[in-house]
């Protein structure tokens, strides 16, 4: 059992879909069930980014979702995605080497690469910087390929730590992950900043292309979002969660919740939402 309470889902439940995508109803889920809203937000939003496949195929999405899962050594997420990729047709060998050094797993050269990238962003985000980009995009990887490698990261970020924080038991026997998978931030000598934004190209779009609710929540489009133009649809996936999660105020406040974005954006060093978030508290 998880650390909170479980419930389940009737068929009808919005996350209904999801469950026909993966094909079961994973445990993190039962383990949100208190506030049915949560999981909803987030069954959509990995419908978005995971199950369209437009620059990224589903199995290179996959394996990014493993290398970072591995990369936090969480056991509940990287089973789910070896799950996943067995159904696709990955054998267990290659699954290995995938979680202890991907650039033996048999993989192509460009894949390796995306790996690499999003390998540092999911645990040295801060030294991130525009000449990481520029490496993925000599892969002939395309700027939608890599907002979309920077979102499955972020969604395999967001389910590591919602197994971390959740406890729930693992959906399937989880594998074995060196404790070297992880990777140390590099010394403050080696921060590459400075490098002037965004990274990514872009479809300029007025205040009145973006759901109204950012207008509305922060009085302005914030960056984040206008760096991702190259998929409205994903936008929207965010936005949607973000109502469901953000929004209402039936078990946290907003300042409470606003709080906890900052405390956790200083934590891992991301000085654009700690000052999205300094404006808003």
């Amino acid at each position: 059992m998880s650390y909170l309470r479980e419930t389940d889902f009737p068929r009808t439940s919005p996350t209904s879909a999801f469950v026909q995508e993966v094909g079961f109803l994973p445990n993190v889920f039962r383990a949100q069930g208190l506030l049915p809203r949560i999981p909803e937000a987030m069954a959509g939003l990995a419908s978005a980014i995971i199950s369209r496949e437009q620059a990224l195929t589903r199995v290179q999405k996959e394996i990014v979702l493993l290398a970072v899962a591995s990369a936090y050594r969480n056991a509940y997420c990287s089973a789910w995605h070896c799950h996943s990729l067995r159904a696709l047709g990955m054998p267990d060998s290659q699954l290995d080497q995938i979680i202890v050094d991907h650039h033996r797993a048999g993989i192509s050269r460009s894949d390796t690469a995306l790996l690499d990238f999003v390998r540092k962003l999911a645990t040295r985000a801060p030294w991130v910087s525009a000449r990481d980009i520029a490496v993925v995009r000599e892969h002939e990887f395309t700027d939608e390929a890599i907002l979309e490698a920077i979102l499955v990261t972020a969604l395999s970020n967001l389910f590591c730590t919602l197994a971390s924080g959740l406890g729930p038991l693992p959906d399937f026997d989880p594998p074995a992950i060196p404790a070297a998978t992880m990777a140390s931030a590099p010394d403050a000598s080696a921060f590459v900043g400075g490098t002037s934004g965004p990274y990514l190209s872009g479809v300029e779009g007025c205040t009145e292309a973006f759901p109204p609710v950012l207008q509305k929540r922060f009085g302005y489009i914030p960056n984040i979002f206008r760096a991702q133009t190259l998929r409205p649809d994903f936008i929207q996936a965010e936005v949607d969660a973000f109502s469901k999660v953000l929004q209402p105020e039936d078990a946290l406040s907003h300042v409470q919740k606003e709080c906890i974005l900052l405390v956790g954006s200083a934590a891992n060093l991301n000085t654009y939402c700690v000052a999205a978030h300094v404006f808003v508290n």
